[in-house]
């Protein structure tokens, strides 16, 4: 059942939402440094069941007609220019903002161009 959820969401292109997250590295009661945190199998099924359990509130309360409070997401406000950094990349993105397109292009450059997994000090 979660891995249709998570393919459901990446076919109606649910953005992957990578960031870098970081932890302090402390020496006694003083921090030292900061060091990247990095994804696993496990933090991933757990943000994958958590979005699952949105969705099926969010279902289930439109089925019963109950007011709900949801997150919007807003157009790009620069899709002219993100148009023209994919055709940088030989990739041809619709002129009006598409998610799904836009998360292809987004994984693909990511496998094409995968980011540097660097410790922060």
């Amino acid at each position: 059942m979660l891995s249709v959820i998570v393919d459901q969401r990446h076919d109606i292109g649910n953005p992957e939402r990578e960031a870098v997250k970081t932890s302090a590295v402390f020496s006694g009661d003083t921090i030292v440094g900061m060091e990247e945190d990095h994804n696993n199998q496990a933090k991933d099924i757990i943000e994958d069941f958590m979005i699952a359990a949105n969705g099926i509130r969010v279902s289930y309360l439109s089925a019963h007609k109950s007011p709900s409070i949801r997150r919007m997401v807003r157009v790009p406000k620069r899709w002219d220019r993100i148009v023209a950094l994919a055709e940088e990349s030989d990739v041809k993105l619709p002129s009006e903002p598409d998610v799904k397109a836009l998360e292809d292009f987004l994984v693909s450059s990511k496998r094409a161009d995968p980011p540097p997994c660097a410790k922060v000090s």
